[in-house]
């Protein structure tokens, strides 16, 4: 039975990262069809002039990309040249968590309790839920190292749960 349930699981994730790799390359195949790139660029271009004040634009703009659920790859690539790799990694890494926990506590505090019963009413989100008290730290950090894995609506889901903004952050 516990081979079955792991072959099970094993066909599950492979097929869940298919899916997602085929995503994102769709995602991106449209944004170069519609020379989004280019406008992306402009942008980064255009943040890249603004001084001083760019690293804080450049945080705003990751936070409008992850609360929309927006692709931020080429934000995120273009900050290494925006900033060179050092600052630029900071501002991705600072970006994406402050904008994070905006989304968590958007799911929290506006989805409401409606939106968390609907989602703990599945017996396996109930489950997960209850292990997520104590070891919701432990989740959230290994669903962020799962490449493909859509962080972003996690951000959300996450916020519905019983996880601590602490635990989240």
């Amino acid at each position: 039975m516990a081979i079955n349930s792991h072959v099970s699981a094993s066909r599950w994730l492979g097929a869940g990262l298919l899916t997602s790799i085929v995503f994102v390359g769709a995602i991106l195949g449209l944004l170069m069809g519609l020379d989004l790139d280019d406008e992306v660029l402009r942008l980064l271009q255009w943040i890249e002039a603004q001084g001083l004040w760019a690293p804080v634009l450049f945080v705003m703009l990751m936070a409008a990309v992850v609360v929309l659920l927006l692709p931020g790859v080429l934000l995120t690539t273009g900050a290494g040249f925006v900033f060179g790799v050092v600052v630029g990694s900071v501002c991705v890494v600072v970006g994406t968590t402050l904008d994070a926990a905006i989304a968590f506590l958007i799911a929290r505090h506006l989805f409401g309790r409606r939106a968390a019963r609907y989602v703990l009413e599945h017996p396996k989100l109930q489950l997960l839920d209850s292990e997520l008290g104590p070891r919701g730290s432990q989740l959230v950090l290994f669903t962020r190292l799962v490449p493909f894995f859509p962080g972003k609506l996690s951000n959300y889901f996450f916020g519905l749960t019983s996880v601590s903004l602490r635990g989240f952050a």
